[in-house]
């Protein structure tokens, strides 16, 4: 599996860690982002690449949203809405618009973000019961636009 141009992040290859993960668990051995002021140790979640720039993970330690340059996999930033993240899930990106979309178990909603990472909208307070993965079905202008919802 080659995820993007990803390479390395603080001297972890993402591309042969990607190759071996067996369990969810392994993941955390990621501890730190090289140029983030990040102090917590991190745990990723969840990953979107965004575009051919932009990766995306959302930490279940840190609370946040971190977006990492996917050619070179520096820090770019991060992000945890004020505080209105409580346990961020599932992330996906409309292709068309750009907007981010990250789901939060803990509130039962998602978050639509712009490509600033700025709120948009939060939506599914009284729908939503544990809203986990997430995909947007975008193709072209002619069909329905879907966010699918794993709940």
């Amino acid at each position: 599996m080659y995820i993007g141009k990803l390479k390395k992040i603080k001297d972890i290859n993402l591309v042969d860690l990607f190759r071996t993960i067996k369990l969810d668990s392994q993941i955390n051995r990621i501890t730190s982002i090289q140029g983030s002021s990040q102090l917590m140790p991190i745990s990723p979640r969840y990953l979107c690449i965004a575009d051919a720039f932009n990766l995306f993970f959302t930490d279940s330690q840190t609370k946040q949203l971190i977006q990492l340059k996917l050619d070179t996999g520096d820090f770019v930033q991060a992000t945890s809405l004020a505080g209105a993240l409580k346990n961020p899930d599932g992330i996906c990106v409309n292709a068309k618009t750009g907007h981010l979309y990250v789901s939060d178990h803990e509130l039962k909603v998602i978050f639509k973000l712009d490509t600033q990472l700025g709120l948009v909208k939060r939506f599914g307070t009284k729908e939503l019961k544990w809203p986990r993965g997430m995909y947007y079905d975008w193709e072209d202008d002619s069909s329905p636009n879907c966010l699918y919802v794993c709940d």
